[in-house]
């Protein structure tokens, strides 16, 4: 014969009422736990964005090209680790650090653009300066090379690569005269004798050309004094061959 089954317990509602409460307050507390944990990292990760934006508007106006470019560039890579901000406020954020981006790259590229514009002036300009030194080496027109050689010396004052090139001039003329006046080496006294003799030179030919009230022999004869009396003023005077 077979046995009764056993009997359940009767349900008691409310204890079950009470643990059902229990358990959909324990959900609701983790459900609203996450939902701040998320609602403060998206508010951590849009300030983060926010002060990387902040900093390339800061450097959109540099002219530290080099070290502003590596930064913009790292700023690019440290914006792809930061996440959890929604679709439309993280594209407005990278809008806003592009735009301060090609700020700063647009000015970098018009600054070398203009620095190439002058170099290709510069060129032109050194390139005609060699032109009108050549012409002026085969001049037989004294009158007409005096005048092309003021305007070439005033035109140097304006181009860096013409100064250096007059700069290289005098250098080589120096040497030239040094080596002429003193076979077994100058002192430094007589290199700077020389060198301060060179610029005279040029100021002395261009009041000549301005005022031209002189001959030409007399103020060759002076330039040669002025190079003499300051090498006797440095100590330097050369041993000269004697006339026979």
């Amino acid at each position: 014969m077979r046995a009764p089954p056993a009997q359940q317990p009767p349900i008691d509602l409310d204890t079950a009422a009470i643990r059902l409460e229990i358990v959909i307050g324990a959900a609701d507390a983790a459900i609203a736990g996450a939902s701040h944990a998320r609602t403060a990292a998206r508010a951590a990760a849009v300030k983060a964005k926010e002060a990387l934006c902040v900093e390339a508007e800061e450097l959109a106006e540099s002219t530290q090209w080099k070290s502003t470019g590596d930064r913009l560039k790292a700023i690019v890579e440290e914006w792809r680790t930061i996440r959890g901000i929604d679709r439309k406020t993280d594209d407005a954020l990278w809008k806003r650090f592009a735009k301060a981006r090609d700020t700063f790259t647009r000015h970098r590229g018009s600054h070398f653009a203009e620095l190439d514009k002058q170099r290709g002036a510069a060129k032109d300009a050194k390139e005609a300066l060699i032109a009108r030194a050549e012409a002026l080496s085969d001049a037989t027109d004294w009158g007409e090379t005096a005048g092309a050689y003021r305007n070439l010396m005033e035109s140097a004052a304006g181009v860096p690569e013409i100064r250096e090139l007059i700069a290289e001039v005098r250098r080589v003329t120096a040497e030239r005269i040094l080596d002429g006046l003193y076979p077994d080496g100058p002192s430094p006294k007589a290199r700077i004798a020389v060198s301060g003799w060179l610029w005279f030179m040029d100021g002395a030919c261009l009041n000549w050309i301005e005022h031209h009230d002189v001959e030409r022999e007399e103020l060759r004869d002076l330039l040669l004094g002025v190079l003499m009396g300051s090498l006797l003023a440095a100590g330097a005077v050369p041993d000269l061959p004697q006339a026979s």
